[in-house]
């Protein structure tokens, strides 16, 4: 006598999710101080990182809020600490005083 064994059968909720997870995949936040970089820079950068993405420009106070593709690194914050370094305006001659 043979037996049957039963099958797992995911429900319908569990297979919607499988299907909206495959759909949209995984987003991590990145919070990026806006100080000395405009959204172009910070785009532009970004869509180096990861040809093909979309970003949207989202400001919340003083910080840029990506939905990036993976986590941001420590290598990710030096490297926009150096795009803010080197897009960083040239300090300005002070004004001689009158002696």
């Amino acid at each position: 006598m043979t037996g049957f064994q039963a099958r797992k059968v995911p429900t319908f909720e569990a297979q919607w999710l499988a299907k909206e997870e495959a759909r949209s995949p995984q987003r991590f936040e990145w919070t990026i101080p806006i100080y000395e970089l405009t959204w172009d820079i910070v785009e532009r950068h970004l869509r180096k990182l990861f040809p093909g993405e979309s970003f949207q420009n989202e400001q919340i106070s003083d910080f840029w809020i990506i939905q990036a593709p993976r986590p941001e690194t420590q290598q990710d914050k030096d490297e926009i600490t150096k795009l803010r370094e080197k897009n960083r305006p040239p300090p300005q001659p002070r004004p001689e005083s009158p002696e």
